[in-house]
């Protein structure tokens, strides 16, 4: 048996040629079978070049949460209803009986998820806008002037009276300047 492989392998190594020898249709048919085998990705039309996929992009944590359809609002509220009655339902048996009641809901419960909806939807908006507004922002270096100031006056008072940090020095009068001043009011007086 290895024999009969080690004599396979070496007629296959005689007529092997290398890819930068083939023309272009044989080594597009190799790409493909290689890229096939291999589960690299799919092959360009006749080029012969693999075509690997794109990583996802990250998602960033500070972009707002998506909105909740009327379905989800209802799910969300009747999942532990129907857990409780029926505890030996795995989670795709759940997901179809919540769809089944969902479907069956009367018209006043429809309303009240679908309203639901709509305040979220409503929040998303909002939310959004502000995100992309503050992306924006950043990205042609502009601060919001009220939040950078607040935001900088309630940390630096904080640390100082957590004792954390000294205070500024235009907050806490130097000692010398003090001095000179009641100097100069002194020889004001005694003139």
């Amino acid at each position: 048996m290895a024999e009969d492989d080690k004599r396979r392998y070496e007629v296959e190594m005689a007529n092997f040629i290398s890819p930068g020898r083939l023309p272009a249709p044989h080594f597009a048919a190799a790409a493909a079978a290689a890229a096939a085998a291999s589960g690299a990705g799919r092959v360009m039309g006749g080029l012969g070049v693999v075509k690997r996929r794109r990583k996802r992009r990250l998602k960033d944590p500070n972009a707002p949460k998506r909105c909740m359809s009327a379905f989800f609002w209802f799910s969300q509220d009747e999942r532990p209803k129907v857990r409780a009655a029926n505890p030996d339902f795995a989670v795709g048996e759940i997901a179809k009986e919540l769809g089944r009641r969902w479907s069956e809901a009367s018209d006043p419960i429809r309303a009240k998820y679908e309203a639901l909806a709509e305040k979220d939807r409503a929040r998303y908006d909002r939310d959004k806008r502000a995100y992309q507004q503050k992306l924006k922002d950043e990205k042609n270096g502009v601060l919001n002037p009220a939040v950078a100031t607040n935001a900088a006056t309630t940390s630096s008072a904080a640390a100082v009276a957590a004792g954390s940090v000294a205070p500024p020095a235009s907050a806490v009068p130097d000692e010398d300047e003090d001095s000179e001043e009641e100097e100069e009011e002194e020889e004001g007086e005694s003139e």
